[in-house]
């Protein structure tokens, strides 16, 4: 039951960033500038970054789930899960900025659309490499 239980989920799950991240490509485009030089476009490019991953990420997890590699779907969903935080990232950040002033905050918003999944997918990555390490030594 357990393992049709997580089927399910994944399914709800996988329809649902199907469905955000093309979403989120579009929401990049309009992303608050701040004050920062060149903010439009790193705030732009930063998002729809963040929404591409998150859409391939997903995209190869499920591949990888379809020819049966549990493994390489359980990285590509570890990867996933950091970029689908990286809303919770980007408004605990978001606070901290607000909590800065008004000034730091309109000067450095546009950061936010890298700071808010880069730090998250090297985390993952880590997780990722740890974890491997570990099934390496579970099978030798």
């Amino acid at each position: 039951q357990s393992s049709r239980t997580h089927r399910a989920v994944g399914i709800g799950y996988t329809a649902a960033v199907a469905v955000s991240a093309p979403c989120a490509v579009v929401m990049a485009f309009h992303a608050y500038p701040g004050t920062l030089p060149g903010g439009q476009a790193i705030a732009t490019s930063g998002f729809t970054l963040l929404a591409l991953a998150w859409g391939a990420s997903l995209i190869r997890a499920v591949l990888a789930i379809s020819r049966g590699d549990r493994n390489a779907h359980r990285a590509w969903m570890i990867v996933n899960f950091s970029l689908t935080f990286a809303a919770v990232t980007l408004r605990l950040q978001n606070g901290v900025l607000i909590a800065l002033g008004q000034q730091t905050f309109e000067l450095l918003y546009p950061l936010l659309a890298y700071t808010c999944w880069v730090p998250n997918v090297l985390v993952a990555a880590a997780t990722v490499a740890r974890v491997r390490r570990r099934t390496d030594a579970v099978t030798e």
